[in-house]
């Protein structure tokens, strides 16, 4: 039970952490008593897995989270895959990379062949709208293929803000479930480039 994040895109490793917590501890009670994150900066692989490996407290599994371990010094790294031997089965735990490519790092490479890998890049520029609808459909709607463009161009290619104005979005159309050009412009705003052409139009008309 070892996940191993990779990628620069922190807005869907954390939605994936979770998720995943989520799906562990149905309570709050759960996660507050067998969640725990942890990074390489304030916490040692022996405090981790330490952790991980106690009898979970009402509940059936223990998870825990360490990020940052492209930080490892060099003798920890090669420490790391034997500590996580000691993962029992009522244990989970996710280990975090920035790396993009595990195969281009011996060490990333050695803990994918341990762990299940999940990559966590944002998607292509060619791929946005079908990300968009994919996110959307968490939300419990659609987005009309005309808003796309429209929505990128407020909200921006960032994973973040999408997400964040998807939701919006969703909350703003309720109860429909399909999200319109008209929405996203009502909500969000005119884009950058009709408030430059009305500029324009202002200036060549002397309107102060």
């Amino acid at each position: 039970m070892i996940y191993l994040l990779i990628g620069k895109e922190n807005t869907l490793k954390k939605e994936f952490i979770r998720d995943l917590r989520n799906r562990l501890f149905p309570s709050p009670s759960g996660a507050e008593l067998n969640f725990q994150e942890f990074s390489v900066e304030n916490h040692s692989i022996g405090e981790v897995m330490d952790f991980v490996t106690m009898a979970p407290f009402l509940s059936e599994k223990r998870m825990a989270v360490y990020w940052g371990i492209d930080e490892l010094e060099d003798d920890q790294k090669k420490s790391l895959p034997a500590a996580l031997a000691r993962l029992t089965a009522t244990g989970l735990l996710v280990l975090v990379s920035e790396e993009t490519n595990a195969k281009k790092s011996r060490f990333l490479n050695e803990l994918s062949e341990k762990a299940k890998l999940v990559p966590c890049h944002a998607p292509f520029e060619k791929d946005l709208p079908s990300w968009i609808q994919g996110r959307a459909k968490k939300s419990g709607c659609q987005v009309d293929r005309e808003a796309v463009p429209h929505l990128v161009e407020r909200a921006g290619k960032d994973i973040a803000s999408l997400s964040s104005a998807l939701e919006e979005l969703s909350v703003y159309i309720h109860p429909r479930t399909t999200i319109t050009a008209l929405d996203v412009q009502k909500l969000l705003g005119p884009s950058a480039q009709e408030d430059v052409f009305k500029l324009v139009d202002l200036l060549l008309a002397g309107d102060r």
